[in-house]
């Protein structure tokens, strides 16, 4: 019995680890998008003067 309660804890923390991992890399894309549009921005800007 406490086997199977043992690998269900497992389960959880496992999953648990998956969405903090899947939550890092789009917070990570999101700031490297950001970080583009603003090198962009500031490179049109100075491009047109």
């Amino acid at each position: 019995m406490y086997e199977i309660q043992h690998w269900e804890i497992m389960d959880k923390t496992m999953e648990v680890q998956r969405m903090k991992e899947l939550l890092l890399l789009w917070a990570r894309l999101q700031s490297n998008r950001v970080a583009l549009v603003g090198g962009n921005h500031t490179a049109a800007r100075f491009c047109t003067r």
